[in-house]
């Protein structure tokens, strides 16, 4: 099993602000949602996830389940390296994802959900051979260590996407992007920056970050924001992600409230080129372009993360999900008994 790299890098800001870009520009009608989005066909054969499209039921628990047709599910992964996305010319790569959510667009209710998991979850992962299209052997480890297998862009987005549906009872995930560190500065400082409430006590790393202080946040600013862990008296990833969704909610308000001032897609489009370059994703920015005018008034059904006990293992924090309370949201959110 490879270890994983010191947590005092660990960031999410970069993937919390385009999860925000993202159902800007995704909540929309999900027709449009099928005919603009693309699979690359270059780099890899199919994924696992690709096969899931084609099951009518899935079994949970001992029984049969659908999965909701009218969901558009969105896998977001934020990794722990700068500069841009770059090829490892590898079967691996050590790029682990610092995180990892699920945005699930339901086109018949008009609502989306954001499903927050746990970087360090322990679960199965695939082993994949040196030409990327082939899984060698399966073994459990930390979610994040997921992205490392392939040569990380889409090899390594669509091991990871394997193991986020296997991990939900084989949900079919629709699409996928990634993206490195360097996106945070840009997008929040492209936003003019983030306002939020401080949800807890950080003056002993910011004398303005007391808590239920309101305060915006720069680009360097959001980026320390929710990358502090080590040196707080609580410096699990779980107290840490409540603070990414703090800041998930934020920049989803503010996006919302840019798309009253500004006209056409222009701002939008802009957002997302100005990180293209640190992304991988299946979805062109044609794509985004194409969409950004048919932005629908969708409600949130909340940003919800599994329930569970971490954990230290041999040397790294282990996140493990409570399976009875995993099973349960994962049917509510994404499933219906067939």
């Amino acid at each position: 099993m490879k270890s994983k790299k010191s947590s005092v890098y660990i960031i999410g800001t970069l993937v919390l602000i385009v999860i925000a870009v993202a159902l800007v520009l995704l909540i929309v009608n999900a027709d449009k949602l099928q005919q603009i989005f693309f699979r690359p066909g270059d780099e890899t054969g199919k994924s696992a996830s690709d096969s899931y499209k084609e099951l009518q039921s899935v079994t949970i628990g001992g029984k049969k389940y659908m999965q909701r047709k009218e969901l558009t599910n969105i896998l977001i992964i934020g990794l722990d390296t700068f500069g841009e996305a770059v090829d490892s010319d590898s079967y691996n790569n050590s790029q682990q994802a610092d995180f990892v959510t699920l945005v699930s667009v339901d086109s018949t209710a008009k609502t989306y959900t954001v499903l927050h998991l746990n970087r360090d979850t322990m679960t199965d992962i695939n082993v994949l051979d040196i030409t990327g299209t082939r899984r060698v052997r399966t073994i459990k480890a930390q979610l994040a260590l997921a992205h490392t297998y392939g040569n990380g862009l889409h090899v390594s987005c669509k091991n990871t996407v394997d193991a986020v549906s296997d991990m939900l009872f084989g949900l079919r995930i629709d699409h996928y992007i990634s993206l490195t560190m360097d996106a945070v500065k840009i997008l929040t400082d492209e936003l003019g920056g983030v306002t939020l409430t401080v949800n807890q006590d950080l003056t002993s790393v910011n004398p303005e970050w007391a808590e239920g202080k309101t305060v915006t946040l720069s680009g360097e600013d959001a980026l320390e924001f929710v990358r502090l862990r080590q040196s707080l008296p609580d410096s699990s990833n779980l107290s840490r992600m409540e603070r990414q969704k703090v800041f998930m909610s934020a920049v989803i308000d503010k996006l919302v409230e840019a798309k009253k001032t500004h006209t056409g897609n222009s701002y939008f489009i802009s957002l997302y080129d100005s990180v293209a370059g640190y992304t991988v994703t299946d979805a062109s920015a044609t794509s985004f372009a194409e969409i950004a005018d048919n932005i629908a008034d969708y409600t949130s059904g909340g940003i919800l993360s599994p329930e569970g006990q971490a954990a230290l293992g041999t040397e790294f924090m282990e996140f493990y999900a409570d399976e009875e309370k995993l099973r349960e949201l994962a049917i509510r959110l994404f499933y219906k008994e067939d």
